[in-house]
């Protein structure tokens, strides 16, 4: 019965044993009679289908585990050869990928991301520390067990490399839960480059529309001339004195007019100020000029307005104020050896004063230094004239004072509050 159950299933074991009963009945010497002969029968039955059944159960399980051994050692493998191929695409890729802890521990980093957060020359083996103090937008993310249990979204933000250097970054981000707690994953990409392009095409399509608009007053301003020269030859046509008295009086509210359209002020029209961070608005100054100092000798000296107290504004249009002054300011150093411009901040008893020194040649003419239609000037000399008018939307003022050596422009905030 041993040998035949290791290779029958269960109904061939049954019919062993019955066979066995059979022919251990024929070979006893008992004799048969229904009152002993069916118990006895009934006990060789019982005892071979017993042992048959339990080595034929052992052998199937036995089976069954080497099996599901097997399968289990190959999911193993499989899964194995998948978080391999997984880790490699992740450290072959050209995207920067971070994973935190629900505290915001730094876990895992690939080399784009040590790349990315590092300066050049500065690549550790790994990043450490939180991950906020690198995308301090991603410090609000709710990834504690309380918040939610997944959350997939995008955004663009302000990034810090380990000195501090801001970058525009393009964050996908995941959370996600796992045994050992809640995770976070990031995928990111420095966009500053972009940013830089689209700040100063910005810039430029302001000046191009406050060309058109000073040509269609220039052209205004025309037809207001020739009003006054038509009524100058009527005046000389004329004798009686009463007529000359009513051209006289036609003549000067013409010329009112024109002074009035010649006197505008483009800071009439206000912008939509708000208390913002100066330091904020600096960084994004900061990335726009980062491929300035790269690319030439240029040191561009930043200040640190951690503790300047917001100040009211716009955030758009002070950055456009900025662009234009430093754009001037690297204009004005071509030909300086070792240039540099240095920005720093100043705190008044009302105000927040940033100055913008340049060691260059500075401004021998500065009386019409605000006015338009400068000579030599980029766009028709309305950079500065504009600038300042913005400034004076935001109820401050924009200045100019002379440097030993170079130039130093003033930008006059208000405190907010």
């Amino acid at each position: 019965m041993a040998l035949v159950s290791t290779v029958t299933s269960r109904w061939q074991v049954l019919f062993a044993a019955a066979v066995c009963m059979v022919a251990a009945e024929y070979s006893d010497v008992f004799q048969w009679n229904p009152t002993k002969g069916v118990a006895r029968d009934a006990l060789y039955f019982i005892a071979f289908a017993v042992e048959g059944m339990y080595i034929t159960e052992m052998l199937s399980k036995r089976r069954t585990e080497r099996l599901h051994v097997n399968t289990l050692t190959q999911e193993v493998a499989a899964r194995k050869e998948a978080e391999e191929q997984l880790q490699l695409l992740v450290d072959c890729s050209s995207a920067a990928i971070v994973t935190a802890d629900q505290s915001g521990k730094i876990l895992q980093a690939n080399q784009a991301a040590v790349r990315l957060f590092t300066p050049d020359g500065e690549h550790p083996a790994q990043l450490e520390g939180p991950l906020g103090s690198l995308l301090p937008a991603l410090s609000h993310v709710p990834i504690s067990a309380s918040g939610p249990k997944s959350l997939r979204t995008m955004l663009q933000c302000q990034g810090f490399r380990t000195n501090r250097e801001p970058f525009v970054a393009d964050v996908w981000f995941s959370t996600y839960e796992t045994p050992k707690g809640m995770r976070m994953t990031a995928v990111l990409a420095d966009v500053s480059e972009e940013f830089r392009s689209r700040e100063e095409s910005n810039f430029e399509q302001i000046l191009q529309g406050s060309r058109l608009a000073v040509g269609a007053m220039a052209h205004e301003i025309r037809n207001v001339c020739g009003a006054i020269e038509l009524i100058c030859e009527r005046m000389g046509a004329h004798t009686s004195s009463a007529n000359g008295s009513q051209d006289l009086k036609a003549l000067r509210q013409l010329a009112g007019t024109l002074e009035r359209m010649t006197t505008v002020e483009v800071s009439h029209m206000k912008r939509a100020a708000a208390p913002i961070r100066l330091q904020q608005v600096i960084d994004d100054v900061r990335i726009i000029f980062a491929d300035s100092s790269e690319e030439s000798s240029l040191r561009i000296l930043w200040c640190n307005a951690q503790n300047v107290p917001p100040v009211w504004a716009d955030h758009q249009g002070l950055l456009q104020v900025f662009l234009n002054l430093l754009r001037n300011a690297r204009s004005a150093l071509t030909s300086t050896q070792s240039p540099c411009i240095r920005i720093t901040t100043q705190r008044k008893a009302n105000t927040v004063e940033v100055h913008i020194t340049d060691n260059g040649p500075g401004i021998s003419d500065s009386e019409h230094l605000f006015t338009r239609f400068q000579n030599g000037s980029r766009a028709q000399g309305l950079g500065l004239y504009l600038s300042r008018a913005m400034v004076m939307s935001f109820r401050g003022d924009l200045r100019y004072e002379a440097a030993q050596p170079g130039a130093r422009f003033i930008v006059e905030l208000l405190i907010a509050g």
